[in-house]
């Protein structure tokens, strides 16, 4: 959803961590690490289980805003709740008896289809990475170049460029691109876990 309605004015917290704007940045752990840190380490974890914890949800939160998720909720609650979710799915993932110390279902409709929208993109996005480390590692330099950005001119590199750092030709890297898109694609849609994620 990209109604610009519906967006939170807590979105300037993903916008300051697209934009690695370091005040809110320092703002949002001021504001927030502690109160995880405190329901991890209430849960069975420790304190480094938890800044494990915020900072992997933090950086999933940053690439996502980098490719457009608005916030609809307000984004302290947010986070919390997307960190509740993973330290338990942490706990069930290592068949652990330890009693989970938290209802999870104490959130609105809106905040609990947000959350989802963004854990399915993050497996989206893991079976994405898993796959791209299969492709060879002149594929991996070519696309990852190919996907960033140029400081100088703030759009992607062009393919001259990724030529030109690559120290290959102009042909070979717009053909080897197509290939490596291809065969990631492939990975990624054959693998049983892309039917459960689309």
């Amino acid at each position: 959803m990209n109604n610009p309605l519906l967006l939170h004015h807590d979105q300037i917290y993903l916008d300051a961590l697209r934009n690695g704007d370091r005040s809110l940045i320092e703002k949002i752990y001021t504001e927030n690490a502690s109160q995880v840190a405190a329901f991890v380490q209430k849960n069975g974890g420790s304190a480094e289980d938890a800044a494990d914890l915020f900072q992997d949800v933090l950086c999933t939160l940053y690439r996502q805003a980098q490719d457009g998720f608005q916030l609809r909720c307000p984004f302290s609650a947010f986070l919390f709740q997307v960190c509740k979710r993973r330290w338990f799915n942490v706990l069930r993932g290592a068949k652990n008896k330890f009693k989970f110390n938290e209802n999870l279902d104490n959130i609105s409709s809106d905040m609990a289809e947000q959350i989802d929208d963004f854990e399915h993109r993050a497996l989206q996005e893991q079976l994405f990475f898993e796959k791209f480390t299969e492709l060879g590692p002149a594929c991996q330099e070519i696309l990852t170049l190919s996907w960033q950005e140029n400081d100088q001119t703030q759009k992607r590199f062009s393919l001259q460029e990724v030529a030109s750092k690559t120290g290959r030709t102009y042909d070979y890297v717009r053909k080897k691109i197509s290939e490596c898109r291809d065969r990631l694609m492939q990975l990624v849609t054959t693998d049983p876990k892309f039917k459960e994620l689309t």
